[in-house]
C-alpha cells in the first residue's frame, strides 16, 4: 500500500479528478489554426490518462518520501539538541555541587584553622573542649584531611 502523507493524497486525488474529467470530456477531434482537422480515437486517450495517473501517484509518493525524511531529519536534530541541553544542565548541577562542596571544605577548614589558633593562643578549657568537639565532629562524618 501506498505510504502517503496529506499532502500526498491530495496530490493524487488532483490527479485523479484530472484524469476523470478528461476522461469523461470525450474529445473526437481536434482543430488546429482552422486549417488542421485531426480525428482522434478516444481510446488512444486511455493510456495516457493511466501513465498520467502513475505519474502523479509516483510522484505523491516521492514528495512525501522527502517530506517526511525532512521532518525525521529534523525531529533528529531536535533531540540531539536536547541531549546536549540535558548534558550540560547536568554538567552545570555537577559543578554548582562541586562548588558548593569546596565551600563547605573551605568553611569547615576555617574553622578548624581558628578554633587551632585559639587553642596555641589561649589553651583554657573551653577552647580545648571546642577542639575536641570539632575532633569528634570531623572522625563521625569522615572528614579529616
Amino acid at each position: 500500500m501506498m505510504a502517503l502523507d496529506r499532502q500526498g493524497w491530495v496530490t493524487v486525488i488532483a490527479a485523479v479528478l484530472l484524469a476523470l474529467i478528461t476522461l469523461f470530456t470525450s474529445y473526437d477531434h481536434v482543430e488546429l489554426f482552422r486549417a488542421l482537422t485531426v480525428d482522434l480515437p478516444q481510446q488512444a486517450g486511455v493510456p495516457c490518462i493511466a501513465a498520467a495517473l502513475a505519474t502523479a501517484v509516483a510522484e505523491a509518493q516521492l514528495a512525501t518520501g522527502r517530506r517526511l525524511e525532512s521532518e525525521a531529519i529534523r525531529n533528529r536534530a531536535e533531540a540531539a539538541a536536547d541531549e546536549e541541553r540535558r548534558r550540560a544542565d547536568a554538567e552545570r548541577r555537577r559543578a554548582i555541587e562541586e562548588a558548593r562542596r569546596t565551600a563547605r571544605r573551605a568553611r569547615r577548614q576555617a574553622r578548624c584553622d581558628c578554633l587551632q589558633l585559639q587553642v596555641q593562643l589561649e589553651p583554657n578549657a573551653t577552647h580545648i573542649r571546642r577542639a575536641r568537639d570539632m575532633i569528634a565532629l570531623l572522625e563521625e562524618y569522615g572528614d579529616i584531611d
